[in-house]
């Protein structure tokens, strides 16, 4: 893994960073009001207009997960490989492109909810019974972008780990787990079955930190080795 000390460190950090990150998301999910948990709901948007507080939070923090993520990417993918093929640069790609997808998503989702809850409080039926149909439009709505190519990418960067045994075992089987979780949301999304989605969401809120938090103490002791190397 020839990569700058200083740079793996950093990219370490960052790591374990996002694993913090998506045990806020957690922590935070399980206090936001029931009515906020899925958009397309009736009373999601009365609720969001009166306390918005809790969805501001788990978009700050999926967008600051995903801008993250595009640091940690290559140094992980490398990890895995001990030198990126081109196989595992396509996959780093797409995994990239369903992170910006997700971040920008999420940035756009801030700016537009309050507006549309605004909408909601202040329309008549006829304009309530619209945005209750169609909720908050996302740019991706089956999240085939932010789950299916960002859990493509996670899957086949703790398959190869753990092929290569660059990964401790149990670390690489939590990743592929976690991402199985990603693509049972996906599916999901697609056939619009809520306890998919929600097993895949409480198997990524628990796997998320500990994925993260191991893959950042990891790749901190591959600097410690490079910089005695």
């Amino acid at each position: 893994m020839k990569t700058d000390d200083s740079f793996v460190r950093v990219a370490g950090i960052l790591a374990i960073i996002m694993g913090i990150l998506y045990l806020a998301v957690g922590v935070n999910y399980l206090f936001m009001p029931e009515a906020q948990k899925e958009y397309l709901r009736p009373e999601f948007w009365p609720s969001f207009a009166e306390q918005p507080t809790f969805g501001y939070i788990q978009s700050v923090v999926f967008a600051l997960i995903a801008v993250l993520a595009l640091g940690l990417m290559p140094i992980v993918t490398k990890l895995a490989g001990g030198e990126i093929s081109r196989f595992l640069r396509w996959m780093m790609i797409l995994g990239m492109l369903g992170y910006v997808v997700h971040a920008v998503e999420e940035i756009r989702t801030m700016a537009l909810a309050m507006r549309i809850a605004d909408a909601y409080i202040q329309g008549d039926t006829a304009t309530k019974s619209a945005i209750a149909a169609l909720g908050l439009q996302h740019l991706d709505p089956l999240h085939i972008f932010k789950f299916g190519l960002v859990g493509l990418w996670i899957l086949v960067v703790n398959l190869v780990g753990l092929a290569r045994k660059t990964f401790p075992a149990v670390l690489a089987i939590l990743g592929i787990i976690g991402a199985v979780a990603f693509w049972i949301d996906l599916v999901g999304n697609v056939f619009q079955a809520v306890v998919l989605v929600t097993a895949s969401s409480i198997t990524a809120i628990i796997l998320g930190p500990i994925w993260f938090i191991w893959m950042g103490i990891l790749i901190r002791k591959k600097a410690q080795v490079l910089g005695e190397g």
